[in-house]
């Protein structure tokens, strides 16, 4: 293995309710930048080395045994953790689109310089940035759990923006962090930005990074349901 090749740590096929609209292989890469309280995938960011790498000769034979398993399947999701971070995801993402299938990432917009190389080289057919709290720098460093400066948010949006089709913007929808205040802040930040549209995603209180999370009620369906119409409103 190359030192440059991203560290991919599993292969999950998924038949429906993928963000892109499109049954999908889920490739979940190791490590992240940030330190959100609710993360879920703690072992990617915080014990990648407990889990197996897997070679690229591995990993695309898998693919492959996906697709004749799930003829079906149109398109591959690098996630993780955070992909951006790693120098070798450029080709990586060629070699799978030179199989014929549709290239998606989930980013958390740290890495726009990256972002501005992928899009402007026409390498993602689709992609969604993971926006975690409104747009200014204690919003966001506390959801994240690290300083972060908002305007390196802004960037990566901007980046986004140059696609004209395929991006998406989500949320992760988190009470005290990103709830009934911050969401429309949110919808009507991107909204100045050119987006049409702000996707709620539901906290999972299992597993989270911050044991603190565990004790934390997510948003029920209906209150999310509500969030989503108030977010709506803002865009039309």
């Amino acid at each position: 293995m190359s030192p440059l090749d991203p560290p991919i740590k599993g292969v999950e096929f998924q038949s429906d309710g993928h963000w892109s609209g499109m049954p999908c292989a889920n490739v979940f890469l190791a490590y992240c930048n940030l330190r959100c309280p609710w993360c879920n995938a703690g072992q990617l960011v915080l014990e990648p080395h407990t889990l197996e790498t897997l070679p690229l000769q591995v990993f695309f034979s898998e693919i492959e045994a996906i697709r004749q398993e799930h003829p079906e399947l149109k398109a591959v999701c690098f996630t993780g953790g955070e992909p951006t971070m790693h120098r070798g995801l450029p080709d990586l993402i060629r070699q799978v689109g030179d199989m014929g299938l549709a290239t998606c990432l989930e980013t958390n917009g740290t890495q726009p310089h990256m972002l501005d190389y992928l899009i402007t080289n026409g390498i993602l057919k689709y992609i969604l940035l993971d926006l975690k709290a409104p747009l200014d720098d204690e919003s966001y460093s506390k959801a994240v759990g690290v300083p972060m400066p908002a305007s390196i948010i802004r960037e990566s949006l901007g980046q986004i923006k140059k696609m004209q089709t395929g991006h998406f913007i989500r949320t992760t929808v988190v009470p005290g962090i990103s709830g009934e205040k911050e969401v429309p802040q949110m919808a009507l930040q991107i909204k100045e930005m050119g987006f049409s549209r702000l996707d709620l995603n539901a906290f999972d209180s299992r597993q989270p990074l911050d044991p603190v999370m565990a004790h934390t009620r997510p948003y029920q369906q209906e209150e999310i349901k509500r969030l989503q119409g108030a977010a709506d409103a803002i865009f039309s």
